[in-house]
């Protein structure tokens, strides 16, 4: 009942998550904590920058978002790319992509809000979707 109410006093769309077939409505959030990978997500195959990146991130930690930086290179390796493209300061943390995830709430870990830059058609495009649906 909870649930409802809160997705009756939103006037946006809330997203949700499915876990073993039941729909969580997740609020949305003030300062969310933002995973972005390094190779294909925030540079291409030769090592570019994507364009618009550093614009795009910018204004996500501009509205109260938290990026970390994260590989399967490890921690060294995506703060060297940020530190390539001068965007260290955007990035509160560069950790390794997990393995493994030992988590008293599986479901927020195993369903979590998920966007691919390639797919979206660009960092713009994915900024303004994360700050539509998911900041107040």
């Amino acid at each position: 009942m909870q649930v409802s109410n809160i997705a009756n006093k939103s006037r946006r769309k809330l997203p949700s998550l499915r876990n073993n077939g039941v729909c969580i409505i997740v609020a949305a959030m003030k300062n969310a904590n933002i995973f972005i990978d390094v190779d294909l997500t925030l540079v291409d195959h030769n090592r570019q920058l994507i364009s618009g990146a550093k614009e795009a991130l910018q204004r996500l930690v501009d509205k109260g978002c938290h990026l970390f930086l994260w590989s399967t290179a490890g921690s060294d390796y995506a703060r060297k790319i940020a530190r390539l493209y001068e965007m260290t300061d955007l990035f509160e943390g560069f950790v390794a992509k997990p393995d493994i995830i030992v988590d008293d709430m599986p479901g927020t870990v195993l369903d979590p809000i998920h966007y691919d830059v390639n797919k979206e058609g660009s960092w713009k495009a994915v900024a303004d979707t994360i700050l539509e649906k998911h900041l107040d």
